[in-house]
């Protein structure tokens, strides 16, 4: 019984500990990634203008986006858009009512919310606050993530719901909900399993369905250029 008490403290004590989304060290990269976005982004502005701010592909969601907005049909050219889908087209949309400036500081806002994420995601699947605070410092200045943060393109909308879903899915495993989980066979019969081991394990599908659909995009992407 004593046992039981302890482990209940512990696994409570550790739940809460989960579900913090701030600390004083995160300040850092937070600070260090809304810099050099922002910096990006004013030399761009001053540059080049709102025109560097534009990809092959941001009218394509801006049109269709406006227009479900501003008249209820998410039309292009006067035919309903098969190609792309109204989340991030109606996000733009929302966002650039204000301007094509006003739109960008949106996704700086988000990728820079994505070292959050990242620092979440860290704690949930490794358990210690070190490997987080160094994988958000990692993140805050990766260079791809920087550069899209200033393109009105879908890649950063796309990462932090994808980030935030595996978070609150990894968190989600660490719970007592599903303690059944924690004991399947993985190659350590009766033995409790860790949220690392179950993705490895258990959830080697979710990434393989990622790069398929990766692989489906490119092949779209090539069949469009060659069109």
């Amino acid at each position: 019984m004593i046992s039981m008490s302890i482990e209940s403290r512990g696994f409570a004590a550790n739940l809460c500990s989960e579900n913090e989304w701030w600390t004083p060290r995160l300040a850092g990269p937070l600070i260090a990634a809304a810099v050099v976005r922002l910096t990006l982004l004013a030399v761009v502005l001053a540059r080049a203008g709102t025109s560097a701010l534009i990809n092959t592909d941001t009218n394509s969601y801006l049109i269709p986006g406006r227009n479900l907005l501003l008249h209820g049909s998410f039309v292009a050219d006067g035919s309903p858009d098969l190609l792309r889908t109204p989340g991030y087209a109606l996000f733009l949309a929302v966002t650039s009512l204000a301007g094509l400036p006003a739109a960008a500081l949106a996704n700086v806002i988000l990728s820079v919310f994505c070292v959050l994420l990242v620092w979440k995601l860290g704690r949930a699947v490794f358990d210690d606050g070190r490997i987080a605070l160094g994988a958000a410092w990692i993140f805050a200045f990766e260079p791809i993530a920087v550069v899209n943060s200033v393109l009105l393109i879908s890649e950063t909308l796309f990462l932090a719901l994808f980030l935030l879903s595996l978070e609150r899915f990894a968190a989600f495993l660490r719970g007592r909900s599903l303690g059944y989980l924690r004991r399947l066979d993985c190659g350590l019969p009766r033995q409790p399993l860790s949220v690392r081991s179950l993705i490895t394990c258990r959830l080697r599908w979710l990434w393989d369905c990622f790069w398929c659909w990766c692989a489906c995009q490119a092949y779209a992407g090539r069949r469009r250029r060659c069109c």
